[in-house]
């Protein structure tokens, strides 16, 4: 039997259709929140609309958030094929620091490694793990193709679109899929400012 030219990997229309459904909604909360704040000043209770607009703008970077996972969900597209990947990363695939995006092919002779890494970073005093799957290439660039943004749903048997994708590249190119010692974002003034990847150690 002939193996298929190409395999793809990319979010289901489920996927797609929710992620649309929770941008749309957190941003709806956002407009009535500051829509309220506006009509309870006019109104003059100033207290209240404080209220509703502190609401609105504790909402607004969720709503960003939400946002960016669905472009993900709608643009990540990932394509074995003969010889070669297909890529189509997103800007936003990572939770926690800003990527690159980047969209054309990478010949498996240009890949020098695969690994996965959990990555633990700070946020307002909160620490949030991700397990985060990275293409080593031959010129020394590391480009990230996604997160597993829950690490513990492997225990139970389950794998993200990401974490298949990145074992059938290793499995496609013969590489092995390795696990790199985990990492610490370096964050200051509780996570809010410093947007950069965690720096690599030695491997695990």
């Amino acid at each position: 039997m002939a193996k298929p030219e190409r395999i793809v990997f990319e979010y289901g229309y489920g996927a797609r259709i929710a992620s649309a459904f929770v941008a749309l909604l957190m941003w709806g909360l956002v407009l009535a929140s500051l829509s309220g704040a506006t009509y309870l000043l006019v109104q003059g209770d100033a207290l209240a609309a404080t209220i509703a607009c502190a609401i609105g703008l504790i909402l607004a970077p969720l709503a960003i958030n939400h946002q960016h996972v669905m472009r993900l969900k709608h643009q990540w597209h990932l394509s074995l094929r003969p010889g070669h990947v297909m890529l189509v990363l997103p800007v936003h695939r990572a939770a926690h620091h800003r990527t690159k995006g980047f969209e054309g092919e990478i010949s498996y002779r240009s890949i020098k490694g695969i690994c996965r890494r959990r990555e633990t970073h700070s946020v307002l005093g909160l620490k949030m793990s991700v397990m985060a799957y990275w293409l080593e290439l031959q010129d020394g660039r590391l480009m990230l193709l996604g997160e597993d943004r829950n690490p513990g749903a492997h225990e139970n048997g389950r794998k993200t679109i990401v974490a298949r994708a990145s074992e059938a590249v290793s499995r496609t190119s013969g590489l092995p899929l390795r696990r790199a010692e985990p990492a610490h974002t370096d964050r200051r003034f509780f996570g809010l400012i410093g947007n950069g990847a965690p720096a690599w150690t030695q491997d695990a």
